[in-house]
This record gives C-alpha cells, structure tokens and sequence, in this order.
C-alpha cells in the first residue's frame, strides 16, 4: 500500500468507527535476539546500549526506510523518538486521532506506556534515537521528588515536538554509544534521571511538590561519599553506589551533591581520576596509558582530554615536569656529595 495525498495512515471502518491495524510490531526493551527478530526489515539497527548496562534506559539507533504499510508500534514503557538525520513525511494515528507533519532532525515524539499509535511516513531514509525509560526509574524519580503515588502518574503524547534539553541529553547518548561507553554509566545514567524529570515537568500528570528540606550533603556524608569513589577509580561506577553508601535515592543524592561541591557526581569523578593521573604520572612507574586505565579511563585519549581540560596542560607534560625535579634533585645531591668528599 502507498500513501495517497489526504489518505489517513490506517483504514478506517466507517460503519463500526474503528481502526484496521495493517502491521502489529513489539518492541521489547530487554532481550536483544528477540528485538531483532520482532522488527520490521525496514529497521536497520546502528547503535544498541545493551553493552553499555545502562539502569533504567535503554537505547537503539535505527536508520529506517518508508514502510508500505502503516506501522503499529504498541510499548510496555514510556519511550522517546529523536530524529537524526533525513526528512519525512509523518503521520501519526492514536485511536480516531490523525496527526501530520513535516519531521526534520531535531523532532522530537514522546510516546506514553500503553499507549499504541500507528505510524505512516515517505520520504529519504532516516536516522532516529529511540529512548526506552524503564517503569521503575519512572516511578523511583517521582517518588523521590514527593509523589504519595507515582504508579499513578502518566506522561502525555507528543508529536513532532522541539525541545532543546531533550535534543541535547539525546545527542549526549548518542555520542556515549558511539564512544563505547567512554564516560561510563554514572554519566548516562545522570543524564536518563535529568531527563525523566525534564518529562515530567514538560508533559505529565505529576504535580510535583517542592524537595524536602536538607539542602546539602554534611561533612560526614560527603567523606563516605568520597571515600566510596576514591575506593573504585579503576571501575565504572554506577550513581547508585555512593547513593546507597548514605542512604539515599539517587536521584536525591545527585541533587544535594551537586549543591553541596558545585559539581555533577559523574563530573567530580572525572575531576577524581585526573587528580589520581597527575600523582601516578609523578611517580614514574607506569606508561601514562597504564595510568589511564589504572584510574578507570577508557584509553590514553580519554585522559588526555579531561586532564588538558581541568589541570590545563596533558599528561605529557606533567611527566616531562616530574623528570626535570628529579634531575635537579640528583644534581644537587651530586653537588652535595662532591662538596663533602672535597672538604674531607
């Protein structure tokens, strides 16, 4: 079946007021053979997060080409379509409901649990993110921002819509996947929180009400804190982690963490790591990229770039540095020792 100008994207029954679903698809968020063996060959998948064990999201990259049939697309979770690349022409059905519009890179659709549509669109192949927000991540952030009841709270459907933080937390997941997961999953993990809580206020049925009254970490909770991060350098560390070492939700530690240093937890451990680099690389007992992977960096590049960033020179040069003391150490302590030997 083509599209034809002024034709809704599924047929409708006019006598019984009722949708003929030309094409069912599941998009399970979990089981990665089933997900590729449920979507349609119009999908090719580029980028999946299942490597990257990411808690409460889950996302896929797919370059797709126009159906010739609408596409029916029912979600056991609330999921979030950024467009990429390309431009089509998209249709979009929810129950009697039609909607259509021009999509180019940047729309955004935001697509409620349980909630089906049907999706009909024509033009060039193109490039999509779609975000998978697991219920309980959902429900632990609106809990977390005082909701009695969050299994209650809904988010709304969007079409086509611009959203400006939402395109930029979407571009960030992409980069990470693209990356092979360089800043690790407290970074991506952060940026899912932000995001939810972004969707909540934007298109939801919560009623939020105001944080509760401790407005920073105390000097006790910020030690174990620190403690607990400076213990795991070397491995990817998940927010919830120091999060559990004091007690809290995560997403009440990230924000009174953040209050209380100034910085995100994922940006104090990088901030951490480098700090741990500078003292390795003095010691001159390793290769800067064994440092690198000793203070839980990717590889050398990775360091490289956070360590210019925050100390404003690379880790070159603070080897470099670390070799000139030792040489005029040693030269003093020759000329020490040669005064002594003289005098005597």
């Amino acid at each position: 079946m083509v599209l034809q100008q002024g034709m809704d994207p599924c047929h409708l029954d006019k006598e019984r007021g009722e949708a003929t679903l030309l094409l069912n698809i599941t998009f399970p968020t979990k089981n990665v053979s089933a997900f590729n063996e449920t979507i349609p060959d119009i999908f090719t998948q580029q980028l999946y997060s299942s490597e990257q064990r990411w808690e409460g999201i889950t996302a896929h990259v797919y370059q797709f080409r126009p159906p010739r049939e609408p596409l029916h697309v029912p979600k056991d979770c609330d999921g979030v379509c950024l467009h990429l690349h390309g431009v089509v022409d998209l249709q979009q059905q929810t129950g009697a409901r039609v909607k259509r519009a021009i999509s180019y890179p940047g729309g955004i659709c935001l697509e409620p649990k349980e909630l089906s549509s049907t999706y009909f669109w024509q033009g060039t192949p193109a490039v999509v993110l779609y975000l998978y927000l697991a219920p309980s991540l959902v429900e632990q952030v609106v809990a977390e921002m005082g909701r009695n009841d969050p299994s209650h709270v809904e988010m709304m459907k969007q079409f086509n819509i611009r959203d400006h933080l939402i395109e930029q937390i979407g571009l960030s997941l992409v980069g990470e996947l693209e990356s092979g997961g360089v800043a690790g999953r407290v970074y991506a993990e952060s940026l899912a929180r932000i995001l939810v809580l972004h969707l909540l206020r934007l298109s939801s049925t919560a009623s939020l009400v105001p944080p509760s009254s401790q407005r920073n970490l105390t000097q006790r909770q910020l030690s174990i804190v620190r403690d607990a991060i400076y213990d795991r350098l070397d491995q990817d560390i998940p927010l919830k982690d120091p999060a559990t070492s004091i007690g809290m939700s995560v997403s009440h530690f990230c924000r009174l963490f953040k209050q209380s240093t100034g910085l995100a937890p994922y940006q104090y451990v990088i901030a951490c790591r480098v700090e741990r680099a500078r003292t390795l690389l003095l010691k001159e007992e390793q290769t800067i990229a064994q440092v690198a992977h000793a203070v839980g960096f990717a590889d050398q590049s990775h360091l490289n770039r956070h360590f210019k960033h925050l100390l404003g020179v690379p880790p070159g040069a603070v080897r470099k540095e670390s070799k000139n003391v030792q040489e005029q150490e040693k030269n003093i302590q020759d000329s020490d020792g040669y005064q002594r030997a003289y005098s005597s």
